[in-house]
């Protein structure tokens, strides 16, 4: 019993240290969030403004 707690006292300590240190890469994890949101919404802005222009170039071509 004693050894299970000490291995849980451990988890413990080691998900408070890495909390710590995601604490310290919060800001960096922000903006790279950010810019991945930026560049998928023009990726997808891209991807529908192309898909409408072949959609109606080849309408209008028929």
């Amino acid at each position: 019993m004693p050894q299970q707690v000490s291995d849980e006292f451990k988890t413990l300590a080691a998900w408070k240290q890495l909390m710590l240190g995601a604490a310290d890469l919060s800001p960096l994890l922000t903006q790279l969030l950010s810019m991945a949101r930026t560049i998928a919404r023009i990726w997808l802005l891209v991807t529908l403004k192309l898909a409408a222009y072949r959609r109606g170039r080849t309408l209008h071509d028929g």
